[in-house]
């Protein structure tokens, strides 16, 4: 939980500093473009986790290579 506490004060840090050193236009740039690539990152994760389950049941003779 202590991970976790300082992982997000370091983010509002950071994020604090940054925002300040691009400005508000070079920043809403930088936020449009993190948008895009989490829409797209979303759109090809799809169906990928089932895809793996499905060729580690298949292939059950090489579950050597799992652990």
């Amino acid at each position: 939980m202590l991970d976790r506490m300082m992982r997000l004060a370091l983010s509002l840090l950071i994020g604090a500093w940054l925002a300040r050193y691009l400005g508000p236009a070079q920043y809403g740039e930088l936020v449009y473009v993190l948008a895009y690539i989490a829409i797209f990152q979303a759109i090809a994760n799809l169906g990928l986790d089932d895809i793996v389950v499905r060729k580690i049941g298949n292939n059950w003779q090489e579950r050597r290579f799992l652990c």
